[in-house]
């Protein structure tokens, strides 16, 4: 498993890197939470959003004899549940089938995309640039929308259901009737994306 500093992708004239600030590495699962930085021209940087997400080792599980779930337990609820809906559900049976062995699930936790930079796609290229690197066959997310502070919870469910909208363009799909989203990260490596400066 690669574990590199900085993940880097170049579109146009500036340049994105996910700046990793804070890996944790709970055995299992890895969890990373990052800074996206916006360079241009080489010279001027700002920070346009953050991310984060884990990487739940199933195949690595497998081969020492661990119990994936148990590994996911002991660090936050979310991943637990994540780990639980795609290694010990009647949905997991059927992933299993199709990837002939255990995988390992790259989990989107959350992602913050500051307000200028919303709607280009750059989320798509995030997870993209993720995936490549931390060599997972699944990726998951829960769609958290971006919706103002005082939001109600009729405008949270338009957002999550505008949001898996959004995602499912790279074929991400419900996972059974839990509350994740996963596609096959071969899908969203070769996803044709769209253009982030064309509103420019």
């Amino acid at each position: 498993m690669i574990e590199p500093d900085s993940y880097y992708f170049d579109l146009r004239a500036s340049q994105h890197t996910i700046d990793i600030y804070n890996p944790e590495d709970h055995g299992l699962i890895l969890s990373r939470a990052a800074k996206l930085i916006r360079t241009i021209n080489g010279d001027k940087e700002e920070e346009i959003g953050k991310v984060s997400w884990s990487v739940i080792l199933g195949v690595q599980a497998e081969e020492i004899g661990e119990d994936i779930i148990d590994a996911a337990d002991s660090v936050t609820q979310d991943i637990a549940d994540c780990a639980y809906a795609f290694y010990n559900s009647n949905t997991a049976r059927r992933l299993r089938e199709h990837y002939c062995s255990l995988y390992n699930v790259l989990f989107l936790e959350g992602m913050e995309i500051d307000p200028a930079w919303r709607r280009r796609g750059l989320g798509l290229h995030i997870i993209r640039s993720v995936a490549l690197t931390e060599h997972v066959e699944v990726v998951a997310l829960v769609p958290h929308p971006f919706v103002k502070e005082g939001a109600d919870e009729r405008e949270l469910v338009a957002g999550a259901k505008k949001l898996a909208k959004y995602y499912a363009r790279v074929n991400f799909k419900k996972l059974g009737k839990t509350r994740f989203y996963w596609t096959d990260s071969h899908r969203i490596i070769t996803a044709r994306l769209p253009d982030m400066y064309a509103r420019n």
